[in-house]
């Protein structure tokens, strides 16, 4: 052991799962961080994106993948017509719905449903989290902040 801690970073991913967590339709139920991984117990709730109006999927659409950012790396507020824009297409806004609710799995499914290939009951079981996308937007959100912060492109070992 180095006879450091690291504990300081624990903070930045308990930061980071809470925003994804509310851009999600995810409840995160329990969040367990050790010193080299860490477990999380979530809950799926396409009932609740299925209520959000299409603004309200542009907006959390435009918090995970900004077209603009401040200084601090933080989402920008969108304006109308950046809004507008995400919400031009209602069949991408429809699959964004699904990906803020659904796995990548759900999604296709949908697409199969369209083709005939699957029933509506095989549908409704492939609604599952997407939590695919949601550790893609964690990692290099935490590995830019050390980065940042220490000036070193890895974490250090704390055993070697």
């Amino acid at each position: 052991m180095t006879g450091k801690n690291f504990d300081h970073r624990k903070v930045w991913i308990q930061v980071r799962l809470a925003f994804l967590a509310g851009q999600f339709a995810i409840d995160l139920c329990s969040i367990t961080i050790m010193s080299n991984h860490l477990h999380v117990v979530v809950r799926n709730r396409p009932d609740v994106a299925g209520q959000w109006s299409d603004e309200e999927v542009a907006r959390r659409w435009w918090n995970l993948f900004p077209g603009r950012k401040t200084e601090d790396d933080k989402p920008t507020e969108p304006e109308s017509h950046e809004l507008a824009m995400l919400m031009a297409d209602a069949e991408t806004l429809e699959e964004r719905r699904l990906r803020l609710s659904t796995n990548s799995a759900g999604t296709e499914a949908r697409l199969f449903r369209k083709a005939g290939l699957l029933s509506a009951a095989e549908v409704r079981n492939a609604h599952l989290p997407d939590l695919c996308i949601w550790q893609l937007l964690l990692d290099p959100l935490v590995q830019r902040h050390f980065v940042r912060l220490r000036g070193q492109a890895r974490f250090p070992h704390q055993a070697r």
